[in-house]
């Protein structure tokens, strides 16, 4: 098993791609606290095409899920450890909206 690797939300490696969107006047936050865990979505470019993917993480901030081509690195492997204070820092924060 290897040995996970445990960072601050601040040592992210993709804040600058952070992303919230508004539909319809709904403003929904790049970093949520969910039933069980949290989620961070991020804006990405394939080609021509512009989207959001998702970090799915467990209630202690582990990565369980990530973007895709991302899970090798980040699966398992890495724990924010201050998630709570990341879903706070970036509360109704406009960012990366397209």
């Amino acid at each position: 098993m290897s040995k996970i690797e445990e960072i601050k939300y601040a040592e992210f490696p993709f804040l600058d791609r952070l992303a919230s969107y508004c539909v319809l006047g709904n403003q929904s936050n790049a970093v949520n606290k969910k039933e069980v865990g949290y989620s961070i979505r991020i804006f990405v470019s394939i080609g021509m095409k512009n989207e959001w993917q998702y970090f799915e993480l467990d209630t202690a901030g582990l990565i369980l899920e990530s973007p895709r081509g991302m899970a090798k690195q980040f699966n398992k492997k890495i724990r924010i450890v201050n998630m709570d204070e990341m879903v706070e820092a970036y509360r109704d924060k406009k960012i990366n909206q397209y």
